[in-house]
């Protein structure tokens, strides 16, 4: 079956940007507080390999302002998420760079610098 993504939006300062929320991360994706209109955001759009919530979830990661076309999508970039702990994700990038957030807290915030993308997932509930 098919995964299942749910649109939302985002609230002010930030314009109407869209971001997808797959139910097994128990989104929404939440922008920070001093988030600067200048910076670079990406859509993330998780699947899962199972349907459970502790299996390893594939995220793909878009520029949400160049993402003008299907065609656009070529340039996804993908990290793959792994429970290391109760309290720890791992994201690991494809060429290796990785970022660790804990979770609890409202927002988790992964910033690859490398590539010059900020990633802002609320993982709070369904156990996550």
């Amino acid at each position: 079956m098919a995964d299942v993504g749910v649109s939302l939006r985002a609230l002010d300062p930030i314009e109407e940007l869209e971001f997808l929320v797959h139910p097994c991360l128990a989104g929404p994706f939440l922008l920070p507080a001093d988030y600067e209109a200048a910076s670079p955001v990406y859509l993330i759009q998780p699947s899962s390999t199972g349907g459970e919530i502790h299996t390893d979830v594939t995220v793909c990661i878009r520029h949400f302002a160049s993402l003008k076309s299907e065609e656009d999508c070529r340039n996804m970039k993908f990290l793959s998420a792994t429970p290391t702990s109760q309290e720890t994700y791992k994201f690991t990038e494809i060429n290796g760079v990785t970022e660790k957030f804990k979770k609890g807290s409202q927002t988790g915030e992964i910033a690859l610098k490398e590539f010059g993308f900020l990633v802002v997932a609320n993982r709070e509930a369904k156990g996550l």
